[in-house]
C-alpha cells in the first residue's frame, strides 16, 4: 500500500524566553515573575507586581513561557527573589531590567 498525505504545520505565537533568575516561587510548571508598572515614570521609581506564569519548558536559553506576555513589558531579571508585590524599584537606564 502506498499513501499520500499533506502535513500543514499549525501556526503558533512567539513565546517569551526569560532568564531563570526572573522566576520566583516555582512549583512544577507554575511560577511567578515581577512586572514593572509605569517603567517610564518621571522620578524613575516604579512599582512591581507579582504575576503568575506557566513555564512550557526550560532550555539553555532560559524558561520558555506558555503564558503570553504583553509586548514592551518590563520583567525584573536580577534581584527578583528579594522583591514583594508592590515594592518600589528604580530602573537602570543602561539595562533592560529593574534593580532594587
Amino acid at each position: 500500500m502506498v499513501g499520500r498525505t499533506i502535513i500543514t504545520p499549525e501556526k503558533c505565537r512567539p513565546r517569551a524566553v526569560l532568564p531563570l533568575s526572573a522566576l520566583v516561587e516555582g512549583d512544577g510548571r507554575k511560577a511567578y515573575v515581577f512586572r514593572v508598572e509605569s517603567p517610564h515614570s518621571v522620578d524613575n521609581v516604579s512599582v512591581v507586581r507579582r504575576v503568575a506564569v506557566e513555564v512550557a519548558e526550560i532550555t539553555d536559553a532560559g524558561a520558555v513561557l506558555r503564558t503570553p506576555l504583553q509586548e514592551q513589558i518590563h520583567i525584573v531579571t536580577t534581584g527578583a527573589e528579594l522583591l514583594t508585590d508592590g515594592a518600589l524599584v528604580s530602573l537602570n537606564p543602561r539595562w533592560p531590567f529593574a534593580s532594587k
